[in-house]
């Protein structure tokens, strides 16, 4: 929610903003609605397993795909705000 309401305020105080950058900012929007959506769903998803109206479905994932998808993410999020996000390789951990 925070996020859509700094791109909200960015786009109404910048109205004269060349319409390149006022399309991240809504593409921004965009990705940050779409965000809340799954959040909500799963909170929704969470409460409907929790009542037993839901059985749980508990599946093995790619942590290293995860990543780099949430980074994407935030990298384009934050590109339009001329920031960088820099992801990096490290050596695996040993348990």
């Amino acid at each position: 929610m925070t996020s859509l309401a700094q791109f909200t305020e960015i786009l109404l105080d910048n109205e004269e903003a060349p319409v390149e950058k006022r399309r991240i900012f809504h593409e921004a929007q965009a990705r940050a609605t779409r965000r809340l959506s799954r959040l909500v769903e799963s909170l929704l998803d969470f409460g409907r397993m929790e009542a037993g109206a839901r059985p749980y479905r508990l599946e093995p994932i790619d942590a290293a795909e995860l990543v780099e998808n949430v980074v994407r993410d935030f990298r384009q999020e934050v590109a339009g705000a001329g920031f960088t996000i820099d992801e990096r390789d490290r050596p695996a951990r040993q348990w």
